[in-house]
């Protein structure tokens, strides 16, 4: 008895849970962009010189920010420049934080001079960035699943 009192909770809870789902077409527009951003990668040559490696860096958080420009217009139209201003501040202070944390420790100013310690600031910049646009993605599936809670 207490198995079958039990799966008729399950049953009832799953029913539940997929009552506030986004509508299909919204979905696969907030998958496409999760696609985008996991494409947004680090990628070099077998043999990348500093030079390459950073270049590769940046371009990999260029296309993140490409990534989170699309969500701005997309689902902050109201708001859509300011959303953008701000987030690329946010992307210059990012980079301002990496290289302060990776240079500027009493340790780091004696040993830490070589230009790979400017690739690894960088390589930081990115994965804090990704992260950061991870979360106005699920940010975004979270409201839209919201929105359309009471629709069903």
């Amino acid at each position: 008895m207490k198995w079958l009192v039990l799966v008729c909770f399950l049953v009832t809870f799953n029913a539940n849970a997929q009552e506030g789902r986004c509508p299909a077409d919204e979905g696969s527009a907030i998958d496409k962009l999760e696609q985008e951003l996991h494409d947004c990668k680090i990628t070099y040559g077998e043999t990348p010189s500093t030079a390459d490696m950073n270049n590769a860096a940046y371009n990999a958080v260029d296309c993140i920010v490409g990534v989170a420009h699309k969500i701005f217009d997309r689902y902050y139209a109201t708001t859509a420049q300011e959303s953008k201003d701000r987030f690329d501040k946010l992307v210059t202070a990012v980079y301002d934080h990496s290289h302060h944390l990776v240079h500027d420790s009493d340790f780091a100013r004696e040993t830490y001079t070589g230009t790979m310690y400017n690739t690894i600031a960088i390589g930081k910049a990115y994965v804090i960035m990704k992260e950061i646009v991870k979360d106005y993605i699920k940010e975004i599936r979270d409201e839209c699943d919201d929105a359309h809670e009471f629709d069903n």
